[in-house]
């Protein structure tokens, strides 16, 4: 009997680095933001993009940056004023050996989010607490479905050259 299991080479790459390279906190209403109006609930917007570029320095092959740049802004309901923004762009440096370009565009703009989502998670929820704001935690984010939707708008692949 002829055994047909198939199974999926595992993707190969290794997460070098985790970095914060940026990380902004504006708090626009202290202490009055702790003197809401009654009823009056803070709604918070939130915009994100994930971005991937190869290293380009001599004898440096097969080697990625990948970051994910979030801004939260949160206003109030009622009265529409900004009681604070976070704003972090977290950071990978990422090995991809051996791969198709496919498969290294999945592992930059799939995988490698996945892995640093939860620290991003992890900060603004931490950096918004200590700021004296109820806790907010950042909802997943399907970055399979996100980088799906990216490639039916462009035909333009996400990862570009970095210029020097």
């Amino acid at each position: 009997m002829k055994n047909n299991n198939t199974t999926a080479q595992p993707l190969l790459y290794t997460v070098v680095r985790q970095y914060i390279k940026d990380i902004s906190f504006e708090n626009f209403r202290t202490p009055n933001h702790m003197l809401l109006a009654q009823g009056d609930t803070a709604n918070t917007e939130v915009q994100f993009s994930v971005q991937a570029q190869p290293i380009t320095q001599d004898k440096i092959k097969n080697v990625f940056t990948v970051t994910l740049n979030f801004t939260l802004e949160s206003k109030c309901s009622k009265s529409k004023k900004t009681l604070y923004i976070v704003e972090i762009v977290y950071g990978a440096l990422v090995s991809v050996p051996v791969s198709t370009a496919k498969q290294t565009e999945g592992i930059l703009m799939v995988e490698v989010p996945r892995l640093l989502f939860p620290f991003v998670r992890s900060l603004t929820n931490g950096i918004v607490q200590e700021a004296g704001f109820a806790p907010f935690l950042l909802k997943p984010i399907d970055f399979l479905e996100l980088w799906r939707q990216q490639k039916k708008q462009s035909r333009k692949p996400p990862l570009s050259e970095k210029s020097n």
